[in-house]
């Protein structure tokens, strides 16, 4: 509320003294603490809009390896470096939809062209395990896309569940040089395809590095 007070009945109170309490142990890498619950950001999805257990883990929670030794002073040089880029260039989620295919590829079309060099990557949110339809529409789209240094990654719009390839509709998007997103949620993979991009304009990579840090899993990172 705008005075800064609490409503009764607040969960506010409960998961600011879990998360304290959290934030005093040991344990690596972003947590949430929501609903008596304490679970691993990156793979944290919400599944209601007014349920107390608003956020759970579809595919499972995990525990992030312990963060390495690292130099902090370049860490934040580093994080300094990479403000720029992930400040002014951005990562689409494009999700097909049961409407006119030439329409769906026009607009994706229109919007890579429109962004730019401010498009870092585009997720691709197919149905079921990563089925994406009318290739032959999209394909071109996407290698201009790719020939403008934009990154593609192939997920899903299920809450749960890994990418396959098994399907033809979907294994297309390999060949065309999406990277395979696994059971990551779409927020972790549209975060990761923007620092990874990031790092990879910092660092001079080519995609094959980029493929390699974007399939890994970063420090603490689930």
């Amino acid at each position: 509320d705008d005075d800064a007070s609490l409503r009764a009945g607040s969960d506010a109170p409960a998961n600011l003294t879990l998360a304290a309490a959290v934030a005093a142990r040991p344990i690596p890498g972003c947590r949430v603490a929501f609903g008596g619950q304490i679970m691993a950001a990156t793979r944290i999805v919400k599944v209601s809009t007014v349920a107390d257990a608003a956020f759970a883990c579809p595919n499972g929670d995990a525990e992030p390896d312990a963060l390495p030794q690292a130099d902090r002073a370049a860490l934040g040089a580093q994080l300094d470096a990479l403000e720029q880029s992930l400040s002014s260039r951005s990562v689409l989620a494009y999700t097909p939809a049961p409407a006119p295919a030439g329409a769906h590829a026009a607009v994706l079309e229109a919007t890579v062209e429109a962004l730019g060099g401010a498009l870092a990557g585009i997720h691709l949110m197919g149905f079921g395990g990563g089925n994406m339809p009318n290739a032959a529409l999209l394909e071109p789209v996407l290698a201009k896309a790719q020939t403008q240094g934009v990154l593609l990654a192939a997920g899903t719009q299920v809450g749960a569940g890994p990418v396959s390839s098994a399907y033809a509709s979907g294994c297309w998007l390999a060949d065309a040089g999406a990277w395979p997103t696994g059971t990551r949620t779409p927020a972790a993979v549209q975060t990761k395809l923007a620092l990874v991009a990031a790092l990879g304009r910092h660092h001079g990579w080519g995609r094959t590095e980029m493929r390699h840090a974007f399939d890994g899993a970063f420090a603490a990172e689930a």
